[in-house]
């Protein structure tokens, strides 16, 4: 029986099947009285006090990547004082902690299960996730152990949740199947960061599926085998030793040089979040080429302050030991929506005041946060980049921002870099259409191939309904990298690719070919991509990348990058 599903973290395995069923403890609608109040206020002052602690070491533990720091943001959630009011106001109304919480939490996930955009809606899980870890602890119920599990296995459940992804024990997990959840989820993230295979969306798997039965899992093609017989279980066991011994090549390729078969360097940069990089991730890359100050501002009631900024940059420039940094100023709106900023409700916010828009429009929160950039500047290697830039004219006006704010600095005696390079995100297509005298302009620039093709091809990345038409493939996409790539050749100057399209090998290959000097991905893409540059001829690969800006169709596009990925899926 052959199932199909959405696959969010790419590979194969084969085990028998581990349903998880978590129990959520029923909730006793208790009355309590005025007397008793305080009582229960304690009681979950006790508990968040507790889950606070556990989350926050979680946060802290190397595994995954590094990708636990979203443990952070739960503990966030729990000490946000607009979540504490809300239990304690109903604790006030007269009612037991247990359904307080039980009332309060589902209330903020259905609030973010409701929204228009598919991020926020999976967002919703982090509240069930907390809703229910404090519902347990409340009630002294024992969840099912995932963290030592007796033989090796495929984990299949209705939905799993970042802390059920946390605790599993991963080397016994071959894959997981759940019924719900996107590729955006933190459960995802998580997956993919173990180099677990996942697949998701898969229709009434728990119902489907015997506990114990074997079951294949392709998380590249996107779909699961029950109940396979012998010859597709040999096929599949071959190609599950391939995938594996590749997985364990691309790992031990993270250390290795990012160079060409014949020689030429290539700079492989890393994407950070709103975590400090480990030093296993910092070894494996050039620099961090995009750090995304936005997780700063996210899930709190109040912007963080000059010190908060400062300190946190000036960590990540010491994490990086001398390597460089491009800061990416705030770049909310959109996708990424920020409450205490008062952003008006807007029919189609990725067009509306996102990125450098709403910072010179809110100019306060702009001067913040260059004043903790240029102060941190005096720690290492750090470049500003705005994002969101539609004209150069806009691009003008943000740089002299800037200059009025060294004129501060150095009025009350603060050191920072004087000649910090600043820089643009190219993702606006009047922007990305004056290459030549954009790269006169800037110092730098980096090509944000997400919002660049969901402009070019007027289709919304986050829209399932026009996932067609949001296209990697399309012909006007690799002339605009093509003309972009030669005006920053002859300016000299350094031209990145940090959009998600950058972790895959083959694109990133002939965005090489067409003279773009520099890729900044997630870490799970460090490895594959240093070992696809091993077994490419830059000359030839130049050569070869000069047809696609020629081209006319994607599907002739697709082809050619096709021949540059070597058999490796295309990952776009």
């Amino acid at each position: 029986m052959r199932m199909q599903g959405n696959p969010v973290s790419g590979g194969i395995g084969i085990g028998p099947v581990l349903t998880y069923r978590p129990v959520l403890p029923p909730v006793r609608e208790r009355f309590v009285e005025k007397g008793q109040t305080e009582e229960e206020r304690e009681r979950y002052r006790a508990v968040i006090k507790e889950l606070m602690g556990d989350l926050r070491k979680l946060s802290s533990s190397k595994d995954a990547g590094g990708q636990m720091a979203i443990f952070e943001t739960h503990a966030e959630l729990l000490a946000d004082p607009a979540t504490m009011e809300s239990v304690f106001d109903l604790i006030d109304g007269g009612i037991c902690a247990e359904w307080a919480v039980h009332i309060a939490f589902l209330h903020f996930a259905d609030l973010m299960r409701d929204s228009d955009n598919a991020i926020t809606r999976e967002r919703s899980a982090d509240f069930e996730d907390l809703r229910r870890k404090l519902l347990c602890r409340l009630s002294g119920t024992k969840q099912q152990d995932l963290s030592h599990l007796e033989e090796a296995c495929v984990l299949v459940a209705e939905e799993l949740l970042p802390s059920d992804v946390a605790a599993l024990d991963a080397p016994k997990v071959n894959a997981i199947v759940t019924e719900r959840g996107g590729a955006t989820s933190h459960a995802a993230i998580l997956a993919r960061s173990l180099g677990i295979p996942m697949l998701m969306q898969v229709e009434d798997c728990t119902g489907k599926l015997l506990p114990g039965e074997t079951v294949i899992v392709d998380a590249r093609e996107g779909f699961m085998i029950a109940r396979p017989g012998a010859t597709e279980l040999l096929l599949y066991t071959g190609k599950q030793k391939d995938w594996l011994r590749d997985r364990q090549e691309a790992v031990d390729s993270r250390f290795q040089p990012a160079r060409t078969q014949d020689g030429e360097d290539v700079s492989l940069m890393l994407n950070v979040g709103g975590e400090v990089p480990m030093p296993d991730e910092v070894a494996a890359c050039g620099g961090v080429g995009l750090l995304r100050s936005e997780f700063l501002f996210l899930e709190r009631s109040a912007p963080p302050s000059e010190e908060e900024q400062f300190s946190h940059y000036r960590a990540v420039l010491a994490a990086c030991v001398g390597k460089p940094v491009t800061l990416r100023t705030l770049d909310v709106g959109g996708d990424k929506t920020v409450p205490y900023l008062n952003m008006r409700q807007e029919e189609n916010p990725f067009l509306g005041l996102r990125g450098l828009r709403l910072c010179l429009a809110q100019p306060e929160l702009f001067r913040t946060q260059l004043r903790a950039a240029l102060r941190a500047s005096v720690f290492g290697p750090m470049q500003i980049m705005f994002p969101m830039v539609g004209s150069i004219e806009e691009f003008e006006q943000a740089k002299r921002f800037v200059e009025a704010v060294k004129e501060e600095l150095v009025q009350e005696g603060h050191h920072f870099r004087r000649n910090m390079p600043v820089g643009v995100m190219i993702e606006v297509p009047s922007l990305a259409l004056m290459g030549e005298e954009l790269a006169q302009a800037v110092d730098f620039a980096s090509i944000g191939t997400n919002d660049l093709c969901q402009y070019l091809n007027a289709a919304d990345r986050m829209n399932d309904g026009v996932a067609s038409y949001y296209d990697p493939c399309h012909p006007a996409l690799w002339r605009l990298i093509a003309s972009l790539g030669k005006a920053f050749s002859r300016a000299g100057k350094s031209l990145c690719i940090c959009g998600e399209a950058a972790g895959s090998p083959a694109f990133m290959a002939a965005a090489y070919g067409l003279g773009i000097s520099s890729f900044s991905m997630g870490l799970a893409s460090i490895g594959p991509s240093k070992r696809a540059l091993r077994v490419l001829n830059a000359k030839k690969l130049r050569r070869e990348a000069a047809r696609l800006p020629k081209m006319s169709t994607s599907e002739e596009v697709r082809r050619l990058l096709m021949e540059f990925a070597n058999g490796e899926p295309l990952g776009l």
